[in-house]
């Protein structure tokens, strides 16, 4: 049998031949790689599957052509003799009759498509099986928010109105940001494309709606540099746990996210060349690969992360958990949480999430003048450095003044020429004042 795949509208389809007939089926699979890999791992059992599902279509189709040709000769019978008004009311009373029997009303069910919503929503989830575990997870909170709200009605029935009052329920009852939103929308949108393939809506409600941005939303400040230094001072001088303190050290001076420190391993660190490889993600589903290829890097290993980690000492196994069991790490999350929510209320500073260990690294790292290639491709794992100025730009240092290798020598050393330490220790405080919150 020839494997072969095409993909048609965003979809993966079957090209293959069968007993010598041509088959040309869509799987109603996305194209992705992993998707890919899929149908060519379970080609045999995608084409039986269809063959067996044109069976019984085919059988269906047989049975209700009997159906109607017995329903036709019943009806000349009952007919028979009959004039104007009177045939008329025969007509439906016989229908009624007839569509009644219970002989035949199973065999209407089952030859009409099932397009309510939920028939989509778990072919959604089905797709996503061979995915991630922590993406099929995602998927189905989301799957649930969707249903929660439209109810398992027919597709057909979900008007663009019902997704403009979807879309304001999910700005003005959930706060979401967007793009929480945009995520959301998304499945919605592969969940309508499944509808499409199956014929069930010539068009989709979504065609022609647009995510606006949100008027208020509320954004949580990323610390600067001396509140990073406060905070990680006063939580050694309190005593706090030292794998916190060390995630804390990890957090704010290496951007990593909560899930890449939790996955690192002693075998990860490279004291001598300063340097720290992320190959893993832990997550409420285990370990896995990063979020993204991207992620998979070589970052710096920063002064204060080496001298945090050195005096950690746990350099065998994993640095954070115990082992790599879904408990344990949901253990160590709620642990971490809830010594980041002491320290902050013990502090008197609003409560954010952990993560903003990664942003404020981000922001204070550009407010400081590091190079955003460094900050966001490097360090951080973005793919693009769009994605760095998209979300950081205004932590920029815009203010630094460039093409100063045009500037004569001297004058250049007249301002590298501090005449003593306090000099240069009141040049450093007065740089690091202009550092914004």
């Amino acid at each position: 049998m020839q494997k072969k795949i095409k993909i048609r509208s965003g979809n993966i389809h079957i090209y293959t031949t069968h007993k010598g007939e041509r088959l040309r089926f869509s799987t109603k699979l996305r194209n992705t790689k992993e998707n890919r890999e899929y149908v060519f791992l379970h080609f045999d059992k995608f084409v039986q599957e269809h063959l067996a599902t044109t069976k019984d279509e085919c059988k269906s189709d047989v049975e209700l052509e009997n159906f109607k040709i017995d329903f036709a000769k019943k009806l000349s019978k009952r007919l028979d003799g009959l004039s104007g008004d009177l045939i008329f009311k025969c007509i439906l009373d016989f229908q009624n009759e007839y569509y009644s029997n219970t002989t035949y009303n199973p065999l209407i069910k089952q030859h009409k498509k099932n397009t309510k919503l939920s028939t989509y929503t778990t072919r959604l989830l089905q797709n996503t099986k061979p995915l991630k575990p922590q993406t099929y997870r995602s998927q189905k909170v989301r799957v649930n928010l969707i249903l929660g709200f439209f109810g398992d009605r027919d597709v057909e029935n979900i008007s663009s109105q019902d997704i403009e009052n979807f879309y304001l329920f999910l700005v003005d009852n959930k706060n979401y940001s967007k793009s929480t939103i945009k995520t959301i929308f998304s499945s919605l949108r592969q969940i309508f494309s499944l509808a499409l393939d199956d014929d069930v809506i010539s068009k989709s409600p979504l065609k022609k709606f647009k995510i606006r941005s949100k008027k208020s939303q509320t954004i949580k400040n990323p610390y600067s540099y001396e509140q990073v230094v406060s905070i990680l001072e006063f939580a050694k001088k309190n005593n706090y746990s030292k794998p916190f303190l060390a995630y804390l050290h990890v957090g704010f001076f290496s951007g990593l996210r909560k899930g890449e420190i939790l996955a690192l391993r002693g075998s990860d660190l490279d004291f001598i060349n300063e340097t720290i490889s992320i190959t893993k993600h832990a997550s409420f589903m285990g370990i896995d690969s990063p979020k993204t290829e991207k992620s998979i890097r070589v970052i710096d290993m920063l002064s204060p992360v080496k001298t945090a980690l050195k005096d950690y000492k746990q350099h065998k196994g994993f640095l954070f958990i115990k082992d790599e069991s879904k408990k344990e790490i949901l253990k160590t999350i709620n642990s971490l949480n809830k010594e980041w929510k002491h320290l902050l209320s013990a502090m008197g500073l609003p409560y954010q999430s952990i993560y903003i260990t990664r942003h404020s690294f981000a922001s204070f790292m550009l407010q400081k003048g590091e190079e955003a290639m460094w900050v966001g491709c490097k360090m951080l794992g973005h793919s693009s450095l769009n994605i760095t100025y998209q979300n950081y730009a205004k932590f920029i240092d815009t203010n630094t003044k460039r093409a100063r290798f045009l500037e004569p020598k001297e004058s250049l050393e007249k301002k590298r020429d501090f005449r003593n330490f306090g000099d240069f220790k009141e040049q450093i405080i007065k740089e690091d004042s202009c550092c914004a919150v």
